[in-house]
């Protein structure tokens, strides 16, 4: 029970700035004083709740680039550490106690039971020295004082309504305060995905879409993104941050889609609490590709970048699907 409350606090009190500062080495030196055997500069996490208080000390890394939702198992008389060396770990996948990684690319949504060895070192990608080289870390500085000013509006909304003597009036406008803020932070994220392609396409650099990327996971919440979920609000507003709706769509569970303009939803599509998105991630190389969702996509199923499901199709629950499609495009990205 005290790993769990101690985990539990842990999570909450980082939740705020892993919405706005993930993807920094940063984080390698909050988790090395929790007591984390990991290298401060050459290593890369999405996030660190995949390292949690109960868990640091049983985990080495070095050089390595893990994805969100990595877990690691403890079991009874297991002293030896997990070890991940020049490896990328993929998203949602679970290793258990004991084993090692050495040079290895591990596909998301699998669980590692036994000592992994890959031939090939990415050495060269799986550190971030070059990410630091182009200011990375102050992207989302920038981020961070960005965040705050945004609250501005419905600071000067409260101060001209809510200070008056009528309770009802106070009332309804703290309810328009809330509609005014999921707004502004609506059209803030629109405008910074809008500054992360161009930076991208002009400047060659990962530095702002790797934040933006951040910011798929907290701004739909902070926005209040789940009250629309399952209705043709949601629908609208896919289309305003850039993506295809072609026809019937209905959305229902998370706000869980990433690079919002490189997705596609086909007509007659449900998404029940499934994950799209339009990136892939080995080490510290990003690759972006289309995709395209259709038919049944259940709880817990994902598409990558590239992939085009067919219609009318019963997908998962907890499948992770690559099409050939994603394949050539992932072929064809890392070779240039």
């Amino acid at each position: 029970i005290a790993h769990w409350v101690c985990d539990f606090h842990y999570a909450l009190a980082t939740l705020f700035l892993i919405s706005v500062a993930a993807y920094t080495t940063i984080w390698n030196t909050v988790l090395w004083l929790h007591g984390l055997d990991i290298d401060l500069t050459r290593s890369l996490m999405v996030s660190i709740l995949s390292f949690p208080p109960s868990k640091v000390d049983l985990v080495k890394v070095r050089r390595s680039f893990f994805s969100r939702g990595v877990t690691f198992s403890d079991e009874e008389g297991v002293e030896e550490k997990m070890e991940i060396t020049e490896s990328s770990v993929g998203f949602k996948v679970g290793v258990s106690a004991g084993v090692k990684v050495h040079r290895a690319n591990v596909r998301p949504m699998v669980h590692i039971s036994e000592d992994l060895y890959g031939k090939e070192t990415r050495a060269d990608l799986s550190t971030v020295g070059n990410m630091l080289a182009r200011l990375f870390e102050v992207v989302f500085i920038a981020e961070f004082v960005l965040i705050f000013w945004t609250v501005v509006p419905a600071y000067e909304f409260f101060l001209f309504f809510v200070t008056t003597d009528s309770m009802w009036v106070s009332g309804l406008a703290t309810i328009g305060v809330v509609f005014v803020q999921c707004v502004v932070w609506t059209i803030y994220f629109r405008i910074f995905q809008s500054v992360a392609i161009i930076v991208r396409k002009v400047l060659h650099t990962d530095a702002v879409y790797l934040p933006y990327i951040n910011l798929c996971r907290g701004v739909p919440t902070w926005s209040c993104w789940w009250l629309l979920v399952g209705t043709p609000m949601m629908n609208w507003l896919l289309r305003f941050m850039g993506s295809k709706v072609e026809g019937r769509l209905l959305y229902t569970g998370t706000t869980d889609v990433d690079d919002f303009y490189n997705v596609t939803f086909a007509d007659r599509t449900v998404l029940d609490d499934a994950r799209v998105t339009g990136h892939f991630q080995e080490f510290a190389e990003l690759n972006l590709g289309p995709t395209r969702a259709a038919g049944l996509m259940h709880q817990g199923a994902a598409v990558m970048a590239g992939s085009s499901l067919e219609d009318d199709v019963e997908y998962g629950p907890w499948r992770f699907m690559v099409t050939r499609e994603a394949t050539s495009v992932r072929e064809r990205l890392n070779a240039v």
